[in-house]
């Protein structure tokens, strides 16, 4: 693993839980989508809140230097 992926990790963890709670969201209401629509959404979910998580910490890390 590269230094520089070490700072997309908070995308990656969110992105991880997003497709973990679209699989939980699907195994309870698989009757009406078809299955991997909620792992998709979920990732997509996941990845636009780690952005906004990631925006959110680093003008705060860049201050504690």
């Amino acid at each position: 693993m590269a230094p520089t992926e070490r700072k997309n990790s908070t995308v990656g963890i969110a992105m991880a839980f997003g497709v973990g709670i679209g699989f939980i969201v699907e195994l309870f209401a698989s009757s009406e989508i078809p299955f991997g629509t909620g792992m998709i959404i979920g990732g997509l979910i996941g990845f636009l809140f780690g952005n906004f998580i990631k925006m959110l910490v680093m003008p705060w890390r860049q201050r504690q230097r």
